[in-house]
């Protein structure tokens, strides 16, 4: 299982919620 680092950076929920699930729902 390959683990992807999250941007701190990202402020707005919503596009992390967004970059999360376009990441996370893929691989599970």
């Amino acid at each position: 299982n390959k683990r992807i680092p999250i941007p701190e950076h990202v402020e707005p929920e919503q596009k992390k919620r967004g970059f999360l699930s376009r990441f996370f729902l893929p691989y599970g």
